[in-house]
């Protein structure tokens, strides 16, 4: 049985988010975007790399954008 994702530490779960995050470039470099489980799959290993790291995506991440946005 695979071992759930907190379970495999934040490194680990760092190399999963950026393989992700590679696939979603590669895609959009070939304006495939139209792919969106991708977009899903990279919010959901940055939400639990987060998680690992103690930090609550909605709130403490996100903070700084409702303050003085990009």
């Amino acid at each position: 049985m695979a071992r759930p994702p907190t379970a495999r530490g934040v490194p680990s779960t760092v190399a999963w988010l950026a393989e992700e995050l590679g696939r979603t470039r590669r895609l959009c470099a070939r304006e495939l975007v139209s792919n969106r489980h991708e977009f899903g799959d990279v919010f959901a290993w940055l939400c639990i790399t987060a998680n690992q790291m103690d930090i609550d995506p909605r709130d403490d991440a996100m903070q700084r954008y409702v303050e003085n946005p990009p």
